[in-house]
């Protein structure tokens, strides 16, 4: 086992103390402004928002101006950003669907007997995607989407061409004029045509009302001659640390407001120097601890990002800095604990047995509420309201839906460290899980929370963050975490690596097909995890390295993974015959 150090960033956060209002409702002013700012960008980048996202967020920047006179340019900018990066990261998630290939199904045979299947019976399908002329060319014009795509294909050309002719230009030239190519031979109009369906299905499943902004809680910059944490001067004085948080628009009424404003329309257009808004620095008493917040130089920087936080259950008000820390990771340990993430019966099952479950009361009450959120849309939809309506929350409801969620992710937070602290006290100093990123998705409904998918519960519990919650816990107290791929390790036998659905006939019961071996299914899969890094041969064909020696899996699609496990079996079958 080996430990490193690398370069990390520290979030901390910084609780107000004995703040006046004046400066706590200047705080306010701002928030509800970024807050009203951020949904109307929202509004307009829903209604065109694949055109915006593929221009690229600096190009979004220049797309919105807001009219507040309580924001800057710096908090306009951080606002267009966390708007762009919430549609962005949803296109993300969704990219695969954004492209258009060639999709060429060959069949894979069993090569012996196995089970109920016989030599020659179809496994199943290698499923091999790529790109050719025409499917490139659709993905251009998906990225393009104007009615004037063939003049921008052309001005593209005219420009690359007036660059020097390196191996990239030439080979984008040969892109563009492959796609003027393309469009000559099928028609613009009816390639667009395909462009279009696959644009108005996407929108039709995936972006149904625009995002809404409800919390208060907003980030921007500060730039300030002066530290943005700092000693209080006045020694006699109770509160000893303030943070100087500069970009507060000095009073004025909105008339006067406008009057700048409009000004500096007339003065742009002349090419003349704009009046600039009077700012102020507000300095806001803290709390302060040497222990948790660490030496205040660390902080000593005029031009920082900061983030505010508004807390949903009492009044306090915190402000969170980033600072750099040197950050230590355990690699390569040789003791290692499987872990798989489930739903039905435990939250984690290991290699050894042992299971850790979540508070279901917890669950059972969320559900409630989330049929009492849809019975109220249900009442509305039969009013014919419009869908942002249907789907908005009362400020009530917000409050109660946060209630829960806050105690969900507390509970999955002290079993994750329950996790670590088993993991420890057995001298396990490796824990593998799942890559949470690559569950199958399950139309499996769950009668003891009144019929809701598990893989609807999956999504409600926010599962996918637990690895990382127990990868945070794990460094901290010095144990390796490594994540492997979840495809098909319900389905594959850890005795014979044989995947077959039928293996999981009963979800309570794993029977392998091919060998026989039976036991509970929860402890079939964390031993599959388990020996994905344990075993030479599989972690050679599914995992690597990064740069800091951590073991990742590498970029493998599911039938490959499959594969790789059938074919382990079939390789220990001939060692056994020999």
């Amino acid at each position: 086992m080996n430990k490193v150090n690398i370069n990390s960033k520290s979030a901390i956060s910084f609780f107000l103390k004995d703040t006046n209002d004046v400066k706590v409702e200047k705080l306010y002013l701002k928030a509800i402004a970024i807050k009203e700012f951020k949904n109307e960008v929202s509004e307009l980048m829903f209604n065109d928002v694949f055109k915006l996202i593929n221009l690229g967020k600096n190009y979004s920047k220049t797309y919105f101006k807001s009219k507040s006179k309580y924001l800057n340019a710096q908090d306009e900018q951080n606002a267009i950003e966390d708007v762009f990066d919430s549609y962005n990261n949803k296109f993300n998630n969704l990219k695969d669907l954004f492209k258009f290939k060639k999709i060429t199904l060959t069949p894979v045979r069993y090569k012996r007997n196995s089970g109920i299947s016989k030599k020659g019976d179809i496994r199943n399908f290698n499923i091999k995607k790529t790109y050719n002329r025409l499917t490139l060319t659709l993905n251009l014009l998906f990225k393009i989407e104007d009615d004037n795509s063939i003049e921008i294909i052309k001005n593209k050309i005219l420009n690359l061409k007036s660059q020097e002719q390196t191996k990239e230009i030439i080979d984008k030239i040969n892109v563009y004029e492959t796609a003027l190519e393309v469009i000559n031979k099928f028609g613009f109009d009816r390639l667009m045509k395909l462009v279009n369906l696959k644009i108005n299905s996407i929108k039709k499943f995936y972006f149904i009302k625009p995002h809404e902004f409800k919390s208060l809680n907003f980030r921007t910059c500060s730039r300030i001659s002066k530290p943005i944490v700092s000693y209080n001067k006045n020694k006699g004085s109770v509160n000893n640390v303030f943070i100087n948080l500069g970009g507060f628009i000095s009073d004025m009424t909105d008339d006067e407001f406008n009057e700048i404003i409009n000004k500096n329309k007339e003065l742009k257009k002349l090419g003349k120097p704009r009046i600039r808004l009077n700012s102020e620095t507000l300095s806001l008493p803290i709390s302060y601890s040497p222990k948790y917040h660490g030496n205040l130089n660390d902080y000593d920087n005029k031009t920082v990002g900061y983030t505010v936080v508004f807390s949903d259950y009492d009044d306090k008000i915190s402000i969170v800095l980033t600072k750099d820390i040197k950050r230590e990771l355990t690699i390569n340990g040789d003791n290692l604990l499987g872990v798989d993430v489930n739903i039905k019966h435990n939250l984690f099952s290991t290699s050894t047995k042992k299971e850790f479950d979540y508070e279901r009361d917890y669950i059972s009450e969320f559900v409630k509420f989330l049929k009492k959120i849809s019975d109220k849309q249900n009442k509305k939809r039969k009013l014919n309201l419009p869908k942002e309506k249907i789907y908005s929350f009362s400020k009530k409801d917000y409050k109660e839906s946060q209630k829960h969620i806050r105690r969900i992710e507390s509970d999955l937070k002290h079993k994750s460290s329950d996790l670590v602290k088993y993991a420890l006290s057995n001298n396990f100093n490796h824990i593998i899980m799942e890559d949470l990123g690559t569950t199958e998705k399950s139309t499996i409904k769950s009668e003891e929370f009144d019929g809701v998918k598990y893989t609807k519960l999956w999504r409600m519990l926010r599962l996918g963050s637990v690895a990382d919650m127990v990868k945070s816990i794990s460094y901290k107290k010095g144990i390796s975490f490594t994540k492997v791929p979840a495809y098909y390790s319900s389905q594959c036998c850890s005795e014979c690596y044989h995947v077959d659905k039928n293996n999981r006939k009963k979800q309570e019961e794993f029977k392998c097909v091919n060998c026989g071996h039976t036991c509970v299914a929860d402890h079939n899969s964390p031993i599959i995890l388990k020996n994905v890094v344990g075993e030479d041969v599989l972690f050679q064909k599914i995992m690597t390295k990064n740069e800091y020696g951590e073991l990742i899996p590498k970029r493998l699609n599911s039938f490959t993974i499959k594969n790789l496990y059938l074919s382990h079996s079939e390789s220990l079958v001939k060692k056994g015959n020999e």
